[in-house]
């Protein structure tokens, strides 16, 4: 087919023509591109740009005027305000200051053995109760051991702790446990064994 020369005529023209017209479309795209138009407001826009961007406004900025005043001298001032309350109303401030339990100088006491029944009072803390003749207060009941309970002064407050496990110590008919301790108040009644000691006045 190539051996024609007019055929290779024909493909030689046709391809000249695509160039041709590639050329002319590229030309016109470049000048297209840089065309410029005038919208309703009169200002130039590109033919690939319908929206003009607004431009960012910055907002308005407003300074604020704070006076600083030193912290210690609103305090100072804030002292002075209430010492001058004071003085206006003719007095001074008081603090009130708090004050330490007065300690226990006394506890009556009423035990009971085997129906006979006696009134002792101690005056000395802490006091071991139990049936040996050291003990502060002497209980003489075997189920009593020799050293079964010891009475506490803490902080204004009487208080009971077992010595002894074998026998039991009880407040009210509660069993305490063994290390531990009970608050005692007027009128608790306190069993060791057979014997049952009932706190009296409590005396500061």
């Amino acid at each position: 087919m190539f051996d024609d020369p007019k055929i290779v005529q024909l493909i030689i023209i046709a391809l000249v023509g695509i160039i041709v017209v590639l050329t002319i479309a590229v030309i016109y795209l470049a000048i297209k591109k840089n065309t410029y138009y005038v919208d309703e407001s009169g200002e130039e826009i590109t033919t690939f740009s319908t929206k003009k961007t607004p431009e960012p406004v910055e907002a308005p900025s407003v300074e604020k005027s704070i006076p600083v005043q030193p912290l210690r001298s609103l305090d100072l001032d804030a002292a002075e305000a209430d010492e001058n309350e004071d003085e206006e109303e003719g007095g001074t401030l008081e603090v009130p200051m708090t004050s330490k339990p007065a300690d226990i100088t006394a506890v009556d006491l009423t035990v009971t053995v085997e129906d006979e029944t006696s009134t002792q009072t101690l005056t000395s803390f802490p006091c071991m109760v139990g049936r040996e003749t050291s003990c502060g207060l002497v209980i003489s009941e075997p189920a009593v051991s020799r050293k079964h309970a010891l009475l506490v002064s803490e902080m204004g407050a009487l208080y009971i702790e077992p010595v002894s496990e074998h026998n039991g110590t009880f407040v009210n008919g509660n069993r305490l446990p063994s290390q531990g301790r009970s608050r005692v108040y007027e009128g608790d009644r306190i069993t060791l064994g057979r014997a049952e000691i009932v706190v009296g006045t409590i005396r500061h």
